[in-house]
C-alpha cells in the first residue's frame, strides 16, 4: 500500500498537486487521475509548470512554482454552509494590498 491510493477520496483539506511538464517519474496522467479522485476536498488546484522536470526545484521554472504555491496560500478560504449543513470553502483572491506580485 502506497501513499497514493484510493482511500485518499477522504482528504477534505484545501490540496495543491503541483506538477513539472517534463516530470518522467510521475507521469501528467496519473498525478490528474489523482487529482480526480479527491472528491472530498474543500478546495483542489492543479498547476503544471512549464520545462521542468521532477526536481524542478534546481530549475529555471522554479519562480513559477514558488509563485503558484504563494497565489494558494494567498487566497482566503471562507467557510459557506450548505444546505445539507455541511461547510463549503469557496477561496476568494486576496486584496492586492495582502499580495506583492513581482514580475
Amino acid at each position: 500500500m502506497g501513499y497514493y491510493t484510493a482511500k485518499n477520496t477522504g482528504i477534505r483539506v484545501p490540496t495543491f498537486p503541483g506538477h513539472a511538464e517534463w516530470d518522467a517519474t510521475l507521469p501528467s496522467c496519473m498525478l490528474l487521475a489523482y487529482f480526480a479522485k479527491l472528491t472530498n476536498t474543500a478546495y483542489k488546484r492543479y498547476v503544471e509548470i512549464g520545462e521542468g522536470t521532477h526536481s524542478i526545484m534546481g530549475k529555471k521554472n522554479r519562480m513559477h512554482l514558488f509563485q503558484a504555491v504563494q497565489r494558494f496560500f494567498d487566497e482566503r478560504l471562507e467557510p459557506k454552509t450548505q444546505v445539507g449543513g455541511g461547510v463549503d470553502l469557496r477561496a476568494r483572491r486576496a486584496t492586492p494590498q495582502q499580495t506583492v506580485d513581482q514580475r
